[in-house]
């Protein structure tokens, strides 16, 4: 299967997709390129993670 995906769209696949496969499935993803978008605020989402700048 082959086809394009946003970013945003796909920032939790892998974990989808080994659920769904029982981790017997292979993904490969590749980065194509960029293409423009328009700046909405649905489209901003916050960081997730932690920040190597915390000192706590």
């Amino acid at each position: 299967m082959k086809g394009r995906v946003a970013v945003a769209e796909a920032m939790d696949y892998a974990i989808q997709f080994n659920a769904t496969t029982s981790g017997k499935g292979r993904l490969k993803l590749s980065l194509e390129g960029y293409e423009k978008t328009t700046l909405t605020e649905e489209k901003i989402r916050p960081y997730k993670g932690v920040s190597p700048l915390d000192e706590s």
